[in-house]
């Protein structure tokens, strides 16, 4: 066979292998203390691939060999070039961090949304422990680039909690030959968004609500003791929550606005009945933005009004605050002008 056919062969077979095969021999050619290391810094998933690439290898002659070696040794020298379809960047992606790292990404041919320009403000909002159970699930790649956009103290603190051997790995790959190509990052961002932002607000929206609602019957002393503690444990859960807080003696403190939209959702007889007890101050703003004829209404059924039972004016200051909460909710008011 001619030397010109011979490495058109060659070149062919090289085609063929994919980079689990690639990676296995080049195992080969290293010296065998460091391919184990090696072998020690992958987890469980790429042993694996590059185990099933074994598998796949055959008869392994020098000229493969060296053809593995000098196509390594280019790719290296030039760098990954991120050029091409969103679909190819997804299979660089899945070949580089392993397909569970974008499993939760839309199709390639699915738009996806923004990412939020508050996503790494968000991310600096977690308590350590967050922190912690969520960079250490994610390749170690992927958890160093999301350190390194990190406040240094809090992945200090962070350091503090992982083993040795983890710490090292994570600081030495903040430290990467070159920046990211956009398209990786981008993809890691709305995984982070996935992961942090939306599905935490599904998992926890309903549980922030509840914890709201109870914390609006309890008096403001211990509110605002369980408000100070859920901010050392999760300032974001804590900030959310204090947006759900509101008790109808809030109501005439809302923007005109605000107020005005309120006081329209609500049946007069059953704002009457909210009024009731009320002091004049407090029920002279909340009907002060009623139309004339409405307000001269109320005013007059609450002084001639038969005297209501505790029970019926707690349930209607409660129908109160779960407008105002709703409307919140929905986006129709603002608390906070």
């Amino acid at each position: 066979m001619s030397a010109p056919v011979e490495r058109l062969v060659l070149q062919e077979h090289l085609s063929e292998l994919d980079g689990a095969t690639k990676a296995a021999l080049l195992l080969l050619a290293v010296n065998r203390d460091k391919a184990v290391e090696l072998l020690k810094r992958l987890d469980a998933g790429e042993v694996k691939l590059i185990a099933q690439g074994a598998e796949r290898l055959g008869a392994v002659t020098p000229d493969l060999l060296a053809g593995v070696i000098a196509n390594f040794r280019m790719t290296f020298e030039d760098g990954i070039k991120f050029l091409g379809t969103t679909d190819e960047v997804r299979k660089l992606i899945v070949e580089a961090v392993g397909q569970e790292a974008i499993a939760d990404q839309p199709a390639p041919d699915t738009p996806v949304s923004e990412i939020p320009a508050d996503l790494w403000s968000y991310v600096g909002q977690l308590s350590i422990e967050e922190l912690k159970s969520y960079t250490v699930a994610q390749h170690p790649q992927v958890a160093a680039f999301i350190l390194s956009r990190v406040d240094p103290d809090q992945v200090a603190a962070l350091m503090q909690e992982l083993d040795m051997d983890l710490c090292s790995d994570l600081l030495t790959r903040m430290l990467p030959k070159a920046e990211p190509a956009v398209e990786i990052v981008q993809a890691i961002e709305r995984a982070m968004v996935a992961d942090l932002m939306k599905e935490s607000a599904g998992r926890s929206g309903q549980g922030r609500a509840e914890l709201a609602s109870v914390l609006n019957r309890l008096d403001r002393a211990r509110a605002s003791n369980v408000i100070s503690r859920l901010h050392e444990q999760s300032p974001a859960d804590a900030k959310a929550v204090e947006r759900m807080l509101f008790r109808f003696e809030d109501l005439a403190h809302l923007p005109a606005k605000s107020l005005t939209a309120v006081v329209e959702q609500m049946p007069v007889d059953q704002l009457v009945l909210a009024l009731n007890g009320a002091d004049s101050e407090f029920t002279a703003a909340v009907l002060g933005v009623m139309p004339a004829r409405g307000r001269r209404m109320a005013e007059s059924e609450l002084q001639n009004g038969a005297e209501a039972s505790p029970k019926a004016i707690a349930a209607a200051r409660k129908a109160a605050v779960d407008t105002v909460l709703r409307m919140v909710a929905s986006g129709a008011i603002e608390l906070v002008s």
